[in-house]
Parts: C-alpha cells; sequence; structure tokens
C-alpha cells in the first residue's frame, strides 16, 4: 500500500521552522566580500561624570564628558515610539541624571539566515537590494577612463 501512495507536494527544500504556529522558511545569505556585519548591543551609562578634583570650592561640579562616546541622544519619547532626540530618564536611572547611550559591536558575522514567512524570500527581497548595493555604488562611482 506505500507503494501506491504519493505525497501531494514535495518536501520543501532549505530551512524550515515553527514560530507561534505560522511556518517560516529560510536560506542562508554570505554577506558581500569585503563586508562584515556586525551585531550592536546598547548600554546606557549616566552622562558624564562628576570632577571631584581636590581644592575644588564649588558647591555645584562641574560634569565632564567622557571621551569614549560614540553615539549619543537616540531615544524613544513618546508612547507611539515616535524617534527624537534629547535625553530622557530611564527607570533603572539614577534620579536627576540623564543617561548617555553607548553602541558597541558585540560580535560580527559574514553570513546570516534570511527567513520568509510561509515561502523562502526570493530575489526581490529588500535585504538581497541592502546587500547588493555596495557593489551597485562602487560600480557607478568608478572612474571611467578618457578614450
Amino acid at each position: 500500500m506505500d507503494q501506491a501512495l504519493t505525497e501531494a507536494r514535495p518536501p520543501p527544500s532549505g530551512l524550515q521552522v515553527s514560530f507561534r504556529g505560522r511556518s517560516l522558511r529560510g536560506e542562508e545569505v554570505e554577506v558581500p566580500p569585503g563586508l562584515l556585519g556586525y551585531v550592536m548591543v546598547m548600554e546606557e551609562k549616566p552622562v558624564g561624570k562628576q570632577d571631584f578634583s581636590a581644592g575644588s570650592d564649588r558647591e555645584e561640579q562641574e560634569l565632564v564628558e567622557p571621551p569614549e562616546a560614540l553615539e549619543r541622544d537616540f531615544v524613544s519619547t513618546g508612547a507611539a515610539g515616535v524617534r527624537g532626540c534629547g535625553r530622557e530618564r530611564r527607570p533603572h536611572a539614577e534620579p536627576g541624571l540623564p543617561q548617555d547611550r553607548f553602541i558597541g559591536a558585540s560580535a560580527s558575522f559574514s553570513r546570516f539566515t534570511l527567513w520568509g514567512l510561509e515561502t523562502t524570500p526570493g530575489p526581490d527581497a529588500k535585504v538581497r537590494a541592502a546587500l547588493a548595493w555596495p557593489g551597485l555604488a562602487e560600480a557607478i562611482h568608478a572612474q571611467v577612463p578618457q578614450d
């Protein structure tokens, strides 16, 4: 009897997983040569640091800007998640002190998995266009030899 029955559809090729009951299909994508992907993490610290140098008679201590600041003032404001610039107080921050946000790389990668809902992402996926852009930009900005 097993020989008389055939599958209606062949099993899918590539990667397949399920997330919250939805089928996801994916494939490995290589980062273009000469480029590298980074996993970025954000760390929050109080703005600057207080200058407690000896002999200071000032009642208020000045804030000294830290030299390692990479990115600042990218905060989300409002319930709708509207992006804006400025400082905001975080629930875990010290009262009265605004927080600086530092962004740094925690890992790097040269390939990743591109997932699509129900089907493998096609050639028109926006990620593929973004990966093709550096090569295209290099080609259109290259010097043209004079003939």
